[in-house]
């Protein structure tokens, strides 16, 4: 059971990487340390959601298989992703990625253990729809 955790984290950081290149959010540029300094929760203070993905989370992730210091209590990567890609479709097939890597591990809560992609799908446009409409109630007014 151990074993195929690392297979399975492997296998789907390996999806992650693959669908940020093929929509859009990978970036060629060269990395440069200096946003890690202070970059808080999802590097949210000094980069790009999409850049910690890439310099962050993916080289860490496949730290920690290399090390077999997986997995970890819970991961809530794709609730994050579903704030940051907020009216952005492309991201959509990203974001599910991420959704199917948080449940890979046991800690998460239960919205990350649905199996059906359609019920993955239409919580996280609710939740689009949701904000966007109040978005316009509050700026039309």
């Amino acid at each position: 059971m151990e074993e195929k955790i690392y297979q399975e984290a492997q296998k789907k950081i390996e999806e992650i990487e693959q669908e940020m290149k093929r929509c859009g959010a990978w970036s060629d540029k060269p990395f440069d340390e200096k946003p890690l300094e202070n970059m808080g929760p999802f590097g949210m203070n000094t980069m790009p959601f999409e850049r910690w993905l890439q310099y962050v989370l993916i080289p860490k992730v496949h730290e920690e298989i290399k090390n077999r210091n997986f997995p970890p209590g819970r991961s809530t990567i794709a609730t994050k992703a579903v704030r940051e890609f907020d009216g952005r479709d492309e991201y959509i097939p990203l974001t599910n990625l991420l959704w199917e890597f948080d449940k890979l591990f046991p800690g998460n809560p239960e919205i990350y253990k649905a199996q059906d992609r359609k019920k993955r799908i239409l919580s996280a446009l609710m939740l689009v729809i949701v904000g966007s409409t109040l978005i316009f109630y509050i700026f039309s007014k």
